[in-house]
């Protein structure tokens, strides 16, 4: 019996050459989270699939399953052509694709990070909030994952306001005296409400999501931050 065609919405994040004239392409959906599907004939030029199967563009898919975890791509069709990222948020655009691909691995609807992930690619695409949305999508991203990063201390407590903290990935937050490196639970608070209002929130931000992200993603390499670092070079901007 012939597989049963499916509907699905989603974006690609992902795609390569497969035998001659197809495309593997890894997809991120609303309802079967990150599944990876054939292409036919989607390398050739004549072929309407081409131009379709762009990075950022949401996409009506029609899917059939086909061995083990891999599907096939009967039709897809933009849902929105107008969806052009310039340079050079469109390396940030490009970071939320590469964290997906090497991290998200699950196939199941992950409707949160979903709508994050639609939200950020509309705020980088109108250079809106841009570091912001980043890190916002981050915590997203490790809670998604089942390693959000929890703000108690280390014996399970709320962060309180006015005491000091140090942290480590393995033991979390702990009580200490005030020094050059301690953490104030207040502006831990703030990070943990996703209140990102001050450059000092936004740093640690990023400092905790860089630690995080790091020990998950090992050797793997996010290549649009060294394209970024390259462009800023370029542009005279470093």
């Amino acid at each position: 019996m012939a597989a049963l065609s499916f509907l699905d919405v989603g974006y690609v994040i992902h795609s390569r050459i497969y035998k001659e004239n197809s495309l593997l392409i890894d997809f991120f959906t609303l309802n079967h989270g990150r599944i990876s599907a054939i292409a036919r004939s989607a390398k050739s030029i004549k072929n309407g699939k081409k131009a379709v199967l762009q990075p950022f563009t949401p996409l009506e898919l029609t899917l059939k399953a086909g061995r083990g975890d891999l599907y096939y791509l009967d039709d897809c069709t933009a849902k929105d052509k107008n969806r052009e990222i310039k340079l050079p948020n469109l390396f940030c655009a490009t970071y939320l694709n590469e964290l997906l691909y090497y991290l998200f691995k699950v196939q199941e609807p992950t409707p949160r990070l979903f709508a994050s992930y639609i939200k950020a690619l509309d705020n980088i695409r109108s250079d809106r909030d841009v570091t912001v949305t980043l890190r916002t999508f981050e915590f997203t991203l490790l809670e998604a994952l089942g390693y959000g990063i929890d703000f108690l201390d280390n014996k399970g407590r709320a962060l309180d306001d006015r005491l000091y903290y140090m942290y480590t990935h393995n033991e979390g937050f702990y009580e200490c005296t005030y020094n050059e490196l301690a953490l104030q639970g207040s502006l831990l608070n703030t990070v943990a409400r996703h209140e990102f209002y001050s450059k000092e929130s936004l740093n640690l931000a990023k400092q905790l999501c860089s630690n995080a992200l790091k020990s998950l993603l090992g050797t793997k390499i996010i290549k649009s931050r060294i394209m970024y670092q390259d462009y800023l070079t370029l542009a005279g901007k470093q």
